[in-house]
This record gives structure tokens, C-alpha cells and sequence, in this order.
């Protein structure tokens, strides 16, 4: 009685235990497969001013490169990164499949390659669009994307996109939605190995498990900026050794010029009229930092063609910094000045949409000002930020 017992008892516990190590197995490969997605669709945003072809390769290579061990998909991948592994098993004996004879599949994981989607197709491995906050959004985020991939939070559009979404999957393609050439991929379900040895029934068993992995990077208004690689000359642009009123700024739009006087002081004049300060070259300028002037004009002669993240900062609000907007140097001779206010957009580098130092230990009225002013500021700096 007691040897029946055990072996019920063992027969369960092992058939548990490999439900336990095949379930940690998806939840490793789908974690692989969400990391991935996540930084993918940052760059999507990141690299959108280089183009809609341009910056779908990108994504996809950076994909590529996150399951590959030297970022060069050619040379192999002796190491066998991948988004979880993959077997071929062959024909068993009844219902129960045994002695089913399980072999490493060629390749024996999983390597993403998604599709590049230019028909921005809703099912589409990278899909631009807009993101919708709002009502009727559910709180499972589970529940968002349905089954044939539409979302609640997401509108597919190539007119004036400001989110880009990127999906992997693991699938049997039930809908053809799936492997669609040139707009969707996949790979095979994650296998059951040791669960096999259960109960489970023969159709589930042999089907596998299905799983996804999606991300949502959508544009938001910098809040932090770093420093510059140079403070007069830099080639990677950086946060400006001044900062300007948001009255000023928000006058401006893209191409206008904005030549300003240098006061000995270190404050920025136009016509008399305080337009902004000269700050130190900083490491970093975050949102609701107080802008205070160095005292002294700029030291040195700004370098003609480069480009900052210059500061903006309301007088209302403290003079506290509320945003970044991006700007060429024209020209920059003794005293005066000259500047080109160009386009705000995505920031390439050096610029994050994510809460920084400046707007710690402030009153909520104060970041809430803050941020409201740093969204109607005119051509604002934005920084990818994932929403999804």
C-alpha cells in the first residue's frame, strides 16, 4: 500500500516539477524577448529623424544584435543567445506521445529577425503610430492587445506618428497573422520538455506555449539633457553654457534667427530686455532646476554650425528650468550672439523624458506648473520614453 502511495506521490511531484522548470523557461525566453522589444522601440524614436527606412533597419539590427554574441549576425553565435530554445521531436508511441525522441532544433534557439513592416500593417512586427492615454483603457495590461493585435492604446499611422511599438512573438500562426513576408515574424511555440512527462492533454502537449512580447515608446518632453562633449565645440550636442526665458523662446518658431547681446554681468539682452543667462558648462540641466547666471559673459567663443539643448525657464515659476529646445550657434563674435532655432523633435542622444533630480522636494503645484509649461513651450526638446 504504502510503495502505491509513494509511487502516485512521486508520479505527481515529478509531473509538477516539470510544469515548475518548463514555465521558468517561458518566463526566461519571454523576458529576453521583452527586453529586446523595449529597447527597440526607443531607438525607433531616437533614430525617426534619419528616416522611416532608415530607422526600421536600425531597429531591426538592434534586435538582431540583442540575441547575438558579437553584434555581427554573420560570424555565428557559438554561445546560443536567443529568446529561449527550440527542439524538433519526432512521432511517439499513442496518445501519450512516448518515446518521442527530442532534438536540439537548427538553430537550436530562437534568433528574432523581425520584419521591417513599411505597409505599417497594425500586426506588424514594428508599427508607428500614436499612443492614446484616456478612458476605457483596462487595467490588466494584458488585456490591451487582442488577438488579432489591435490596441486600445495605440493607433497605427504614418501621418505625424509619436510613438513606435515593436512586438516579438512566439506563435503557431493561428489567425496568418503571424509570418506575414515583410511585415510580421515569428518563432515556433516554446516546447514542453520535461512537462511532457505529465498528464497534460496530448493537443496542449504538442502545441506548445505562445507568448509575446510588445513595447510602446512614445515622444514626451525632455526633462533632463546632458553636457556636451565640448562646451564650445561639440560634436555630440549637449545642454548650452546659457539658458533663455521661456518669453523669448516661445516667440521663435523652427529657422527664425535670435541675435542677443552679451551683458558683462553674464545676462542676455535684447534691446535692453533680459532674455536669458550665461550658466556654467554643466554635467547636466534637469527640468525644475533654478537657473543662476555665472556672473560673466561666455567663456569663450561658441563655435559656428554646433548644436545644444539650450535650457528654457520660466520667470513666473521661480526661474526654474521647464524644458530644452534645441538650437544652432550662427555665429558668436565678441559680444553678440547669433542663434537658429531649429525644429524640437526626438533627441538622437543625450536627452531623457525621465523624472531627474531638479523636481525632487518641490511642492506638486510647482511640478505641475513646471510640466505644463514645459509641454506648451513652442518646438520643445522630447525624449523617447516607454509607455507600454
Amino acid at each position: 500500500m504504502w510503495l502505491v502511495l509513494v509511487a502516485l506521490v512521486a508520479w505527481v511531484a515529478f509531473g509538477v516539477a516539470g510544469l515548475v522548470v518548463d514555465l521558468g523557461h517561458v518566463r526566461v525566453a519571454q523576458g529576453a524577448m521583452q527586453n529586446a522589444v523595449e529597447g527597440a522601440a526607443a531607438e525607433g524614436l531616437w533614430a525617426s529623424a534619419e528616416g522611416e527606412s532608415e530607422r526600421r533597419q536600425a531597429v531591426a539590427r538592434l534586435v538582431r544584435w540583442t540575441f547575438d554574441d558579437d553584434f555581427d549576425v554573420t560570424a555565428g553565435d557559438p554561445y546560443q543567445h536567443g529568446a529561449g530554445g527550440d527542439v524538433d521531436v519526432g512521432p511517439g508511441i499513442g496518445a501519450a506521445d512516448a518515446a518521442a525522441l527530442i532534438t536540439p532544433a537548427d538553430p537550436p534557439v530562437y534568433r528574432p529577425s523581425p520584419e521591417t513592416n513599411f505597409v505599417n500593417a497594425g500586426h506588424g512586427d514594428m508599427v508607428a503610430g500614436r499612443y492614446v492615454y484616456g478612458t476605457g483603457v483596462p487595467s490588466d495590461p494584458a488585456k490591451l492587445e487582442r488577438p488579432d493585435y489591435s490596441r486600445q492604446d495605440f493607433s497605427p499611422t504614418l501621418d505625424d506618428p509619436d510613438a513606435f511599438l515593436v512586438r516579438l512573438r512566439r506563435t503557431d500562426d493561428p489567425d496568418g497573422l503571424d509570418a506575414v513576408p515583410g511585415v510580421s515574424s515569428r518563432g515556433r511555440p516554446l516546447p514542453w520538455l520535461f512537462a511532457r512527462g505529465s498528464t497534460m492533454a496530448p493537443a496542449a502537449r504538442a502545441q506548445g506555449v505562445t507568448t509575446r512580447a510588445t513595447a510602446i515608446a512614445a515622444a514626451r518632453p525632455a526633462l533632463g539633457v546632458g553636457a556636451p562633449d565640448d562646451c564650445l565645440a561639440p560634436t555630440r550636442p549637449g545642454a548650452a553654457p546659457f539658458a533663455l526665458t521661456t518669453a523669448v523662446w516661445n516667440a521663435r518658431v523652427a529657422g527664425d534667427s535670435l541675435t542677443i547681446d552679451e551683458g558683462p554681468d553674464g545676462r542676455l539682452l535684447q534691446a535692453a530686455t533680459v532674455v536669458g543667462q550665461v550658466t556654467e558648462c554643466p554635467t547636466l540641466r534637469a527640468v525644475g532646476e533654478v537657473v543662476a547666471s555665472t556672473g560673466t559673459p561666455i567663456a569663450g567663443s561658441l563655435a559656428a554650425g554646433s548644436i545644444f539643448y539650450v535650457p528654457i525657464y520660466d520667470l513666473a515659476i521661480e526661474s526654474r528650468i521647464v524644458g530644452f529646445g534645441r538650437i544652432a550657434v550662427v555665429s558668436h563674435g565678441g559680444s553678440v550672439l547669433v542663434l537658429e532655432v531649429r525644429t524640437g523633435g526626438v533627441a538622437a542622444t543625450n536627452a531623457s523624458a525621465v523624472m531627474v533630480d531638479g523636481l525632487v522636494g518641490l511642492l506638486p503645484e510647482v511640478v505641475d506648473s513646471l510640466l505644463a509649461a514645459g509641454r506648451s513651450l513652442s518646438e520643445g526638446l522630447l525624449a523617447p520614453a516607454l509607455v507600454r
